[in-house]
């Protein structure tokens, strides 16, 4: 996940950090489908994390944006 590469600062220099790497962090975009998302929410107010009410509402939503 990390890469390293060359730091243009020399350590002590003011403004730099005075580190020798720089640590990139890769970013990745999940997508869920409708069914997956209808999934969720079902589990969830079988679980008790949600109510009827919210369910229902949130159910609404997710295939409104279909």
């Amino acid at each position: 996940m990390f890469e390293k590469v060359n730091d243009p600062c020399e350590p002590g220099k003011d403004g730099c950090g005075g580190s020798k790497e720089t640590k990139v962090v890769s970013e990745s975009t999940t997508t869920t489908t409708t069914g997956q998302e209808l999934q969720d929410l079902k589990k969830a107010r079988d679980e008790g994390a949600i109510n009827e009410q919210e369910y229902e509402a949130a159910k609404k939503k997710i295939l409104k944006e279909e």
